[in-house]
């Protein structure tokens, strides 16, 4: 009897872990790399909004979907501002509008609309540093990824 209970457990246990893996739209069968939902949209149109705090995990789009991006400097007058963000590739996401006339003192912004399925790395630095490949302090680089898949 209690083989027979082991048994039954394993694959109980396999079909659920399977499916939860499934759903998550990850992993290495899926196609897709694994991603995270992005902070919600500010402003007009946004689907999805990053800032510096969101700097580092890849997050995921749906094609179509509105992406745009805040990083604010400090307010001293010692503080670089941030240099305009860049996408590595402008095919998967596409220069948009954000519907903001103006910016606060300090921010620098982006607008992006998710064309088609891909990759893409954001980046953006702050003097000293020059270019996100150079030896910087981290707090004067900005990167986030973003995965682009079509909608389910």
């Amino acid at each position: 009897m209690p083989q027979r209970a082991r048994r039954l457990t394993t694959p109980a246990l396999a079909v659920p872990l399977a499916l939860l893996l499934i759903s998550c739209g990850g992993g290495p069968r899926s196609g897709h790399p694994p991603c995270s939902s992005p902070p919600p949209g500010v402003g007009p149109g946004a689907d999805a909004t990053l800032q510096v705090e969101d700097a580092g995990p890849d997050y995921c789009l749906k094609v179509g979907d509105q992406l745009t991006v805040f990083l604010r400097a400090p307010l001293d007058a010692s503080a670089a501002a941030w240099q305009p963000i860049s996408a590595s590739d402008a095919t998967v996401l596409e220069p948009g509008t954000s519907g903001v006339l103006a910016l606060p003192r300090g921010v620098t912004g982006a607008a992006y609309r998710a064309a088609r399925p891909g990759t893409v790395q954001l980046t953006s630095v702050r003097a000293p540093c020059a270019a996100p490949d150079a030896a910087c302090n981290p707090n004067d680089v900005w990167r986030a990824g973003i995965v682009v898949r079509n909608p389910p």
